[in-house]
């Protein structure tokens, strides 16, 4: 059962090999945490999973930690008009957030249950989704299978492609059996999804992915909190492999197979980009400041300046540079653990970097030459941190609406 390299479903499961109608089929149970969501959303959902072509299906819907009754109870009533494989919880206060909420469902989905599937929140599916999904679970080994999601409007978003690895952005269906084995959603995990996905991994459970859409929703990318689920997505998915470095890292662990592993480092890189770039902003500053104060006790500028030009002009030449500060944020907190600053951070370290600058120009730690150079790589430094500063100023409907660079998964 040891997990193999993920490949597409439509590669190797022809349409002839769906179960016929009148074939018994295992039980189904969606899971719907909320929280604060929005009445039109969630009857959007759950009108059409009321509608999904599929026998043996229950529909939990937990609710917790949401301010105004009026969003929960709205949510209570259109389940209750659903009918009984509609069920709602309110737990007020949970510990855990969605971690805790999908782990309470899982408690409370029926016994009888094989497999499991996780929504969110203004998610609207096919009709079809489950008769087309669960017959891959034929295969003993398989342990979550994921569609696509296409977005609501496809002239303002982009498309919502989801990890093939990693249930993030996409519909997953997970097996019972190994959502438990794996002890269910880790309530600690600013990414419960990226924990959850490489412990499957490392149980030995395969992975496949549905390229057709199975849905349609608003892509991450397109909500107005993208950037603190980014910055969850990113810390927890650094933290997921932090704690898992030895599997990822060391080729005698065989809990991971090389393509699991090069998936993982590839999905890591860009984060890990963009946290060297911060760093080499901060080794910038702490240069100059050295400079300032004492030339003497400065290493050579030469072999400092190639090293620190390439930090920072890598992520910007590799995706959008409103994001590289706080992605780099979030990956020093998933490596290190702790708190960040936040958009504070941003905005001090652009104002130091444009004052360092300065100061090299006027004092010329060094001679005219080198000191030019040390305030335009200072310059550079900063384009990230007036990149997010503007992008901030603009609305939220236009700041993702066409990204012109699919970066950090995570």
């Amino acid at each position: 059962m040891n997990a193999s390299a993920y490949r597409p479903v439509a590669a190797c499961l022809p349409a002839s090999s769906l179960l016929p109608r009148h074939a018994p089929w295992p039980r189904v149970s969606l899971h719907l945490p909320l929280r604060d969501a929005a009445p039109e959303q969630v009857r959007r959902t759950l009108d059409s999973l009321a509608a999904l072509d599929y026998p043996a299906l229950e529909v939990l819907v937990v609710d917790t930690q949401t301010a105004e009754p009026a969003l929960w109870e709205a949510a209570a009533e259109h389940c209750a008009r659903l009918g009984p494989q509609f069920r709602f919880f309110h737990l007020g206060c949970t510990p855990g957030g969605r971690a805790g909420a999908l782990n309470f469902a899982l408690q409370e989905a029926a016994p009888d249950t094989v497999l499991v599937g996780v929504l969110r929140a203004g998610q609207v599916v096919r009709a079809s989704w489950l008769r087309r999904m669960v017959p891959l679970f034929r295969r003993p080994g398989l342990g979550m299978a994921q569609g696509m999601l296409a977005p609501l409007d496809a002239r303002e978003s982009p498309a919502c492609h989801p990890d093939r690895l990693l249930p993030l952005d996409g519909l997953p269906l997970f097996r019972a059996e190994a959502l438990r084995r794996a002890g269910g959603w880790d309530p600690t995990s600013l990414c419960p999804e990226a924990a959850l996905g490489l412990t499957l991994m490392r149980h030995g459970w395969d992975s496949v992915f549905e390229p057709e859409p199975m849905g349609r929703a608003v892509p991450a990318a397109a909500r107005e909190d993208w950037p603190s689920l980014r910055h969850r997505r990113v810390a927890g998915t650094m933290a997921a492999l932090r704690q898992h470095v030895g599997a990822v890292l060391l080729r005698r662990d065989r809990s991971l197979t090389p393509p699991q592993r090069n998936h993982l480092l590839a999905l890591a890189a860009p984060a890990l980009l963009d946290a060297l770039a911060l760093a080499g902003a901060f080794a910038s500053l702490a240069c100059v400041l050295l400079a300032l104060w004492d030339d003497a006790s400065v290493m050579p500028t030469l072999p400092l300046l190639p090293v620190l030009s390439v930090l920072s002009l890598a992520p910007l030449l590799c995706g959008q540079a409103s994001g590289i500060w706080s992605i780099g944020r979030a990956a020093w907190q998933g490596l290190l653990g702790g708190r960040t600053s936040g958009h504070r951070m941003e905005t001090m370290l652009t104002g130091l970097l444009w004052a360092a600058a300065v100061a090299v120009v006027l004092a010329r730690p060094w001679n005219a030459w080198e000191s030019l150079v040390w305030a335009g790589l200072l310059l550079v430094q900063s384009l990230p941190g007036l990149a997010a500063l503007a992008s901030q100023s603009r609305p939220a409907e236009a700041r993702h609406r066409r990204p012109a660079f699919r970066r950090h998964a995570a």
